[in-house]
């Protein structure tokens, strides 16, 4: 997902080098819907946050002592929810 958005991203700049490479799959007006998509676009920062915070997570069960890892996993969802929150704020602004 993320992968064909970023994808579309390059469409919109170099259209002749991307329809070559997906074989006429994305071109310019495919890749104009898919990028300026807002479901798409609140969906991938979602996913990405999500995918970061279970990342982040699994690596802080690393940590030995109790209470700094309890400590060190509050912090990530913290920051991962004000940035979630930054995004969809900067989606939905007017």
């Amino acid at each position: 997902m993320f992968f064909t958005y970023l994808l579309s991203g390059y469409g919109l700049i170099k259209t002749s080098i991307v329809e070559k490479l997906t074989l006429g799959l994305i071109n310019y007006r495919v890749s104009i819907i898919l990028h300026t998509d807002i479901f798409l676009r609140i969906l991938i920062v979602i996913v990405s946050i999500l995918h970061s915070i279970t990342g982040f997570t699994m690596l802080s069960l690393r940590i030995k002592r109790v209470i700094l890892r309890k400590i060190m996993i509050f912090v990530v969802h913290l920051l991962f929810i004000i940035l979630l929150l930054f995004f969809l704020l900067i989606e939905f602004s007017p």
